[in-house]
């Protein structure tokens, strides 16, 4: 400012000399912002962009753009990635001789700042994400194995008692354990099946029974089975 100024002094003493005919001369000064005017307000629009472009990657852009970041995190790591921003890749040109393109294409390379094992990491985290269940089906899985622990050490303690067991022999008091340990891991929650609602449990063949027909069947099982036993005698 102090060079617009002096001209300004000098052309008012020129004036004066002059007897006060000629007009003052100014130069014009930047009267607008040094920035150039207003600040845009486009910060937000960027954002979103950012935001949009990030999610249309797939998973390997994704898993790059995060393993980026994170290195950015580093002020050493991340003036080295903006360093190597600028390489041969920053700009392309037409009509160049064939041996000056060939060569390019052999030699022209931008050096990679994320180690693949980086980008799989990120990979297998937002593979992890996608797959993790939901609340109730995690809520399920975890009653379900707190059902198993509860039937096995009920079987342990069943077993146990077993094995104190001093007048059976030691085979029967394994088949026994082994009986056990099955039956608690066969369980899977359920204590035992119940048939459908005004139905049978049992797959019998025929007519359903009422009261009646049951007592005579009953009977004539009796039967059968006393005349069996004199027949045996």
């Amino acid at each position: 400012q102090q060079q617009p100024i002096k001209k300004r002094k000098l052309a008012a003493a020129a004036a004066g000399s002059n007897g006060g005919t000629e007009f003052e001369v100014v130069d014009q000064s930047d009267s607008d912002d040094p920035d150039g005017g207003s600040g845009s307000g486009g910060s937000s629009s960027d954002g979103d962009s950012d935001a949009d472009e990030f999610d249309a990657l797939d998973d390997a852009g994704k898993a790059e753009v995060l393993a980026l970041a994170k290195r950015m995190l580093r002020r050493k790591d991340k003036e080295s990635i903006l360093e190597a921003a600028y390489n041969r890749y920053a700009f392309h040109d037409d009509k160049l001789p064939r041996w000056f393109a060939e060569d390019e294409r052999r030699h022209m390379r931008p050096i990679p700042q994320v180690s693949k094992a980086d980008i799989d990491e990120e990979k297998a985290r937002l593979a992890a994400i996608d797959a993790r269940p939901i609340k109730k089906v995690a809520e399920a899985k975890a009653r379900k194995r707190k059902r198993m622990q509860v039937r096995l050490e009920q079987a342990r303690q069943k077993a146990t008692s077993v094995a104190a067991q001093d007048d059976v022999p030691m085979a029967s008091k394994m088949k026994e354990i082994e009986k056990i340990y099955a039956k608690a891991r066969a369980a899977n929650g359920v204590k035992g099946s119940k048939g459908k609602k005004g139905g049978r449990s049992d797959k019998r063949k025929g007519p359903a029974l009422d009261k009646r027909m049951k007592k005579d069947k009953r009977g004539m099982d009796r039967a059968a089975k006393r005349a069996g036993g004199k027949k045996g005698r």
